[in-house]
């Protein structure tokens, strides 16, 4: 009788190890089946035909005072054009408006129909891979990508998830061809392209490339116009042109001596602006850049009761990585340590600043186009970020 109970335990430990394995086999099964319905379920950012794809909302808002060159025609074009390589790329200095160009184009509606999906991603000098591919594979699917994925398994996940799309990626600020790789896994098959944007022209030896040369003087001058909050049409100050030369023409410069005229509430008379930038120009004498000129000019003129905390707002930057998104609760954190550092001693740091006070400074900034938004999340482009380093 003992030898039969101990079959019978055995007989039911291997019913119940087949029960487990019959088990994890409907859960492999299970998961690919909810694997495949979660894609099918992405289909609904991809349009039927002849509707506008839905645009990310990672793609940064357009600017007031945007000029529309011929490049920028060009680049649709090339986008568009089933000729064109799978990889299509733009290049330009610093403070040339990449960025811009890149999300103008994806709000185009020859381009909302002519792709499915259109998703973003915004690499910059020392991108987290890692972190991007995630954000990346979510924008396909939805989903998130499995953290104890090897980079081959990530890899694979993201080609996966491109198969059938006819989808847009961008790009965005690529400085190495190195870290294409681990992005551009577009389905050739379709009419997939990927837009990258890059200042170093090197990083673009494989694309249909377009120069985003800097605008002509006569747009630069509607461009400071625009972000001065002038109507088309109206007299040009005599003054404009100097100020978009002392700009160097750049479209990041342009915006921020713009809005320096509209928050001077200056109007047909800029001889005050240019006076100051002239003078910011040249310190200790020794002559600085475009850029730090007419930026040190804006956070200079700065007025009322909050001008000294902004100012402090935008030193505190400087702890920031360049385009980096920063939650305002962790702003708060870096604003009191940028300016308990440079107290003579604790006692006298600054305390934390509340919510609303933070709110009010950064929107401060980002009305002098020093700062890029949204207000909850702020950044700074590189070039103003070493200008807050300085």
């Amino acid at each position: 009788p003992g030898d039969e109970d101990l079959k019978e335990e055995e007989e039911e430990e291997q019913e119940e190890s087949r029960d487990d394995l019959f088990s994890l086999d409907e859960m492999r099964e299970e998961l690919e089946r909810l694997r495949a319905d979660s894609r099918k379920s992405a289909a609904h950012l991809q349009m039927a035909p002849g509707e506008q794809c839905t645009l990310p909302a990672i793609v940064p808002e357009m600017r007031d005072g945007l000029v529309v060159s011929d490049s920028m025609h060009k680049l649709v074009d090339t986008v568009m054009s089933v000729t064109s390589k799978h990889r299509c790329g733009f290049w330009g200095s610093g403070g040339i408006g990449k960025t811009t160009t890149s999300a103008w184009l994806c709000r185009q509606e020859r381009i909302r129909r002519h792709f499915d999906m259109i998703v973003w991603v915004t690499l910059s000098q020392t991108p987290n891979i890692v972190a991007c591919q995630r954000q990346l594979f979510a924008q396909l699917t939805g989903q998130e990508l499995l953290p104890e994925l090897c980079e081959e398994d990530r890899r694979r996940e993201i080609q996966e998830a491109f198969v059938g799309k006819h989808c847009l990626l961008v790009l965005d600020d690529a400085w190495d061809s190195l870290d294409l790789s681990h992005f551009a896994l577009i389905d050739e098959t379709t009419h997939s392209r990927v837009l990258i944007s890059s200042r170093v022209i090197s990083t673009l030896e494989s694309c249909d490339g377009v120069d985003i040369g800097l605008p002509t003087e006569e747009d630069a001058i509607q461009m400071v116009m625009a972000a001065a909050g002038m109507a088309r049409g109206v007299a040009v100050p005599d003054e404009a042109r100097k100020v978009a030369r002392l700009c160097k023409l750049l479209p990041l410069t342009l915006g921020i001596a713009g809005r320096l005229v509209k928050g001077l509430d200056l109007q047909h008379d800029w001889s005050e602006v240019v006076a100051m930038i002239t003078e910011e120009l040249t310190i200790d004498g020794e002559a600085r850049s475009a850029e730090d000129g007419v930026i040190a000019t804006s956070l200079r003129a700065i007025e009322g009761r909050d001008a000294d905390s902004a100012r402090a707002l935008f030193k505190a930057f400087r702890l920031v990585p360049e385009d980096v998104k920063i939650p305002l609760e962790a702003l708060a954190w870096v604003y009191e340590a940028s300016n308990g550092a440079e107290e003579a001693n604790v006692e006298s740091a600054s305390t934390m600043p509340t919510m609303l006070q933070l709110r009010k400074w950064t929107k401060l900034l980002i009305d002098r186009c020093l700062i890029l938004g949204p207000i909850d999340q702020p950044s700074l482009h590189d070039i103003v970020s070493r200008k807050g380093r300085r």
